[in-house]
């Protein structure tokens, strides 16, 4: 969906399971860091 909002009014994209993919590994990553920084094991400076 974002790729559609992006490329501007009346576009559309197929999705693809590579997206899918794409999207659930940012949000682990995410989640991760996020883990991370709230148990003390990584400090942002």
């Amino acid at each position: 969906m974002y790729q559609a909002k992006k490329a501007g009014r009346n576009a559309f994209r197929f999705f693809d399971i590579g997206m899918e993919a794409k999207a659930n590994r940012s949000l682990e990553l995410i989640t991760g860091l996020r883990q991370s920084v709230g148990r003390g094991e990584l400090v942002l400076n």
